[in-house]
């Protein structure tokens, strides 16, 4: 099983997974980014989001622009209820943003690219453990990339984190996922 990028639903049993780019809009310039990789403009359009077990929305930054992120979510809860959805963001400083979109989504993949992120972080953690003890937000996904070399004290939450990450240059696409685009990035 390959990993597509010209909008070709992978084939099979295994679970489908669609990465979907709502935006290349970024308020950082990191010098590994991968999606500096990546024609963006090139990528299929996405016109449904049917078939798919998971779908990650990514950019570029999503947190930039949460009205559209929000549009996009309850675009794919109504065309396909049983979808999980989980955003990728670098985002950690406007609590209820945050709070926001984790409440209609199944998870958060948090990247810290460098030290300063961690002062944002702690605080976003230690509010949404504060806002979770309130509401029954155990059931989702939170997890923590960190990049090598950032130190960051134990989060209160249950982050499941990756230590030491690297840019790959290159990075290819996992098994059984589709990268595709909103129409308008």
């Amino acid at each position: 099983m390959t990993s597509t990028l010209n909008g070709e639903k992978p084939k099979g049993d295994k679970m489908k997974t669609l990465r979907l780019l709502m935006t290349k809009d970024c308020q950082r310039a990191c010098p590994g980014c991968v999606n500096k990789d990546w024609q963006l403009d090139k990528l299929a359009v996405c016109d449904s989001y049917k078939g798919y077990d998971e779908i990650i929305i990514t950019g570029g930054e999503p947190m930039l622009d949460v009205v559209k992120l929000m549009r996009i979510v309850y675009q794919i809860r109504e065309e396909n209820p049983k979808a999980k959805i989980y955003v990728y963001t670098s985002y950690t400083e406007r609590f209820t943003r945050i709070a926001c979109v984790l409440y209609n989504v199944d998870g958060i993949t948090l990247t810290l690219h460098d030290q300063k992120d961690v002062i944002h972080f702690e605080k976003l953690d230690a509010m949404l453990y504060d806002a979770m003890a309130k509401d029954d937000w155990e059931h989702k996904s939170l997890r923590l990339n960190v990049f090598k070399g950032i130190k960051y004290i134990k989060p209160w939450c249950n982050w499941q984190a990756k230590n030491n990450i690297v840019w790959i240059k290159d990075c290819p696409l996992p098994i059984n996922e589709v990268f595709m685009r909103t129409k308008d990035i």
